[in-house]
Parts: C-alpha cells; structure tokens; sequence
C-alpha cells in the first residue's frame, strides 16, 4: 500500500469523515507534505483565521485531535505504514509537516485483543452471583451457582431453593422459602478488578470506552453485539453456557469440569497437554477424557486453573472473548497478564502467534495461583500451560 491509498482509506474512516475540521486539516497537511507548514499559514488556510496570537493555540488544538483521529484509524486498518505529524518551527512560529512512516510492530498485547480494538463497541459481560441473609444467624450465604433470571426476590429464592433446598432445609432447620431474603450485593471481586483492568487497558491503548452489563440482563453473545468479554464460571454464566453449546463453541476441548469445583476437562488431550498438568491431580475416563484440577499442598498458595477461549459471535460479525475460572481472582490474574506487554510478549512467544495472523477461535489453559487475602501479593502470574487454534 502506497500513501495515496493510505490517505484515502483515512479520509472514509469513520471517526475523520465525521468531523469536517480534521477532514479539511488532513487534506491540506498531505497536499503540502513535501514541506514544513507554520501554524500561521494554517489557520488562515484550513480555518480562517487571520490572527497570528491565537493561531498556536487553535493549530495545536486541532494538530492533537487529528491525531487521536488518526491513531484510531490505525488501529482499525491493516497497513504497514502510518501517518505520523511530528512538532517543528517555521521562523518564530510552530510548524507541522505530514510524513508517512513504516508502522511498528504491534505491541503484543494488542496483538492478543486485536480483534476487539478492531471494534467500536466492547462490552462486558459478568455474572451476578447472589447472596442470601441469614436474618438469624446474621449472616450471608453464597452461591456461584444460583444467577437469578428474575429481578424480584420470589424468584431467586426459588432458584436456590431448587438447587439447594435439601441441604438448606437441615442448615437452616426450617424451609428456605421461609428463612431466606435474597440481596443482590456484589459480583466476585476478581472479575471486577479484571474488568478494571481491561477497561483502563482500551482506554489507554486503543481509545475505546467499554461498557458493563450483568450477563442476566442479556439474553444471548448476539444480542449484546459488537466484541465483547465475557467473564466468570461457566457453571454459572449462561452466556459461556450458550457459547459452549452453539455450533462452534462444542468444537472446544477444554472446560470446567461440570461438577467438580477447580477442575477442568479436556477432550482427546495430547501428550505434551497432560505434561503441562502434571502438577494437578490427573483422572481419565473411558472415553479418553481426562479431567484434571487442584492438587493436595500445606502451602497457602495453590494452583488452579482458569481458561480462555476466543470464539465467533454466533450469528453475529464479531469476535467475543470468554475468561473463566472457579478461581475469582484467577481471572484477573489472566486479564493482567493479557494488558500487560511482557507477559503477552511470552504468552505469543510460545504459541507462535506473534509472527502470524492470531486464529479467530482458539482455546487456552492457564494456570493461576488462589491464596488467602493476606497472601494475595504472593501470588504468581497466570502461567499459559496449553492451547489449541481451532
């Protein structure tokens, strides 16, 4: 690709098309690329405006915007060059001159989240675990698996009574119809701290606000649109749920185990797959599956397992990112890893993704570190142990 067809696809990008003021500025800066041009000559040019003592301050101004206009193109648009609009002087006067220059490597985070930068809507999906008081004991009760479908207390006391309602009845020693009050109170601070994490990350780095949204306000990966992310524990979420159980989504080999806390699945594991397991507790069935999770130790900091998948928006164009994990704080441990340019640097170092295209469904084992409180600190980053593209 040339500069010519570089300005031009510059000119139809969405966030320059829609503001006549950087259009006018881009086309009078590549017209005039050959030389430097005062900020004088361009205020009274491309603004109209004749007065040298405000022309420093407007040019800058406009000079900064373009910019920022600019770098979201280049996000957005595969090339090997880019515009760049370094500071210079012209006389008394600042000056600006339009080059195009080779583009430098993504850095590899961006490499990873590319296909959500590529997007101008990211969003992100959580579950909503409930919590219920004890009003007796003055206490609460949690439960990863109880997501309420209904926004009234009736129906998310229902569902933990369906699920739970044996072992509540001899806790409890009435009816758990009788004794619970459900309060909605706060989502697993790991995927709060995680989307904290990814939010500032597109915001810094690509320019993009993301949004929030309890997964039991959307119905479905195609109704939320754009890319999102989508976090928490697949026994819980019924949107990793439905994304495991759409048509791509039962491609997949690797899942939490459907009823074992801390383990997960993996269908037709290869060799290399159960070395990087081998320090969890390793079962296989008759079917070649192999389940594997936490493993006995008197440290206080143990080893769990977290994994990521990337799958095509059933129905949709988009791409969405999935991130689950029993281990709440284990998922903002892989979403550090993944904003954070070394530990992505390694991540796509061993996949070998860095030097192509990233595939657009692949799956990911991570291994993570819980540990009390206390000892949160001491725990260590999330460590890729096995992957497949798909």
């Amino acid at each position: 690709m040339d500069s010519d067809e570089l300005f031009q696809k510059a000119l139809q990008s969405r966030k320059i098309k829609e503001a006549f003021l950087a259009k006018e500025l881009l086309e009078f800066l590549y017209e005039n690329q050959e030389r430097i041009v005062s900020s004088v000559e361009i205020a009274a040019t491309v603004f109209d405006d004749h007065r040298p003592v405000d022309a420093e301050r407007r040019v800058r101004e406009r000079i900064y915007d373009l910019k920022k206009r600019l770098e979201d193109f280049e996000v957005r648009f595969e090339s090997d060059i880019r515009f760049d609009i370094p500071d210079a002087t012209v006389g008394p006067y600042g000056g600006y001159r339009l080059r195009c220059v080779k583009k430098d490597p993504l850095a590899p985070a961006k490499v990873f989240w590319k296909a959500h930068t590529a997007s101008n809507d990211v969003q992100f999906l959580y579950a909503e675990p409930a919590f219920f008081f004890d009003p007796d004991k003055a206490s609460y009760i949690r439960y990863y698996d109880v997501n309420p479908s209904g926004n009234d207390s009736h129906s998310a006391v229902a569902e933990l009574n369906a699920k739970h309602g044996i072992a509540l009845k001899r806790l409890l020693g009435a009816d758990p119809m009788d004794k619970l009050s459900p309060r909605h109170v706060f989502i697993g601070l790991g995927e709060m701290e995680a989307m904290d994490v990814l939010s500032e990350w597109f915001r810094r780095e690509s320019f993009l606000n993301t949004r929030r949204n309890g997964s039991q306000r959307v119905l479905s990966l195609q109704e939320a649109g754009g890319c999102p992310v989508v976090f928490g524990n697949a026994r819980s979420n019924h949107l990793l749920q439905a994304a495991f159980d759409s048509k791509d989504g039962k491609r997949f080999c690797y899942r939490q185990h459907d009823t074992l806390n801390g383990f997960i699945t993996i269908q037709r594991a290869s060799e290399d797959e159960r070395q990087a397991l081998r320090d969890f507790k390793v079962s296989e069935d008759h079917d070649g599956q192999i389940s594997a999770g936490l493993a006995a130790t008197l440290s206080p900091l143990r080893d769990r397992l977290a994994l990521i998948h990337r799958i095509k928006v059933p129905g949709g164009e988009g791409s969405a990112t999935l991130i689950s994990s029993d281990y709440t704080f284990g998922i903002r441990q892989v979403a550090t890893a993944l904003t954070n340019d070394k530990q992505a640097a390694e991540i796509m170092r061993r996949t070998g993704w860095r030097e192509q295209k990233i595939p657009e469904v692949f799956e990911m084992i991570f291994k993570v570190q819980s540990a009390p409180m206390y000892f949160e600190h001491d725990a260590d980053k999330a460590e890729l142990l096995a992957w497949r593209p798909r």
